[in-house]
């Protein structure tokens, strides 16, 4: 059985994909970039503000399941450019401080909306105590 979960940000209406599945214990995550609740970029171009920003939604991404940070076993990330992965990798060890997931660092041409540098999307996998939790969460 699949649950989809939404932010239900009035910019969903319009794209073709969930932003979170939990099937059984795993949680999917779709691609997380820096956009606010009009579907506008945050700080274009500035790896430090979408870093934080990319980070704050996977987290609420991943409660959206049930699920957090420190489930996550599997990301990848994606920027524009290397020279902008500094502060981003500083940003990211704060989020995952010592139980690191695996990971993927992906260098692209460019990401959905000009303005983007930066984007993750993750794989987590539940306890039995959190799936018992979240067996409450409704999805839309």
């Amino acid at each position: 059985r699949k649950e989809r979960f939404y932010f239900g940000k009035p910019f969903e209406q319009r794209v073709q994909f969930a932003e979170v599945i939990r099937a059984g214990d795993l949680v999917f995550v779709s691609g997380m970039s820096a956009i606010d609740d009009e579907g506008r970029v945050i700080a274009p171009g500035d790896p430090e503000v979408q870093g934080r920003a990319v980070f704050e939604t996977l987290k609420a991404a991943l409660g959206l399941a049930g699920a957090n940070l420190s489930d996550v076993v599997m990301e990848t990330e994606f920027i524009t450019d290397m020279a902008l992965y500094k502060p981003i990798a500083r940003i990211r060890r704060e989020y995952f401080p010592e139980k690191y997931p695996t990971a993927t660092l992906v260098e692209v041409k460019g990401l959905w909306k000009p303005g983007l540098v930066f984007e993750i999307n993750a794989i987590a996998v539940l306890d039995a105590e959190q799936r018992e939790g979240s067996e409450e969460t409704r999805s839309r």
